[in-house]
């Protein structure tokens, strides 16, 4: 009689275990797990397009920068302006941000780097003009500022604007 208590103890907790696993807190589990994966690559998704749909805004912003300080030919724009730097910080580089492999990581390093070191230089010339505005006479440093820009848009940042879309565009591939 204890043996067969014992017999129907172990098939009735085999049982509840599969029972349970099938039906009950693994299953229940299993799929809360399941949708936080794909709520984390849906949410992944969107922050790919909206990183292209930027990416693809920075061919027109470096134009614009390139115009706004030619020296060769009329200013078609009285002044450069900022390289957007946030949305890839944010969407790469934040505690909430997307995974992303490392040659994507590479070309947006590349890509904010050059970006922050423009941006510094064009608030300068924002600045200076400005200050002219209200004071008069041109500061002396203006020119070489406005070459560096130029010459930066023109050979530097064409390419890592095309690594970096390169590289989102992979990754919306995979």
């Amino acid at each position: 009689m204890d043996t067969s208590n014992l017999i129907i103890s172990i098939v009735g907790i085999v049982v509840s275990y599969f029972v349970a696993r099938r039906f009950g807190d693994v299953a229940g589990t299993k799929a809360a797990i399941k949708h936080e994966e794909e709520k984390t690559a849906e949410r992944r998704k969107k922050i790919l397009v909206a990183l292209h749909a930027q990416v693809e805004s920075l061919p027109r912003i470096n134009t614009h920068n390139q115009t706004a300080t030619d020296k060769h030919g009329p200013p078609k724009h009285l002044l450069p302006i900022p390289y957007p730097i946030v949305p890839f910080e944010t969407a790469i580089f934040s505690e909430n941000g997307i995974s992303v492999g490392d040659k994507t990581i590479q070309a947006a390093t590349d890509y904010l780097l050059k970006a922050r070191e423009l941006n510094v230089l064009i608030e300068a010339l924002q600045n200076e003009h400005l200050s002219s505005i209200a004071s008069g006479p041109q500061p002396a440093n203006k020119a070489p500022t406005q070459q560096f820009i130029y010459d930066q848009a023109k050979t530097e940042m064409p390419q890592r604007i095309q690594s970096l879309m390169t590289c989102i565009e992979s990754e919306q591939k995979s």
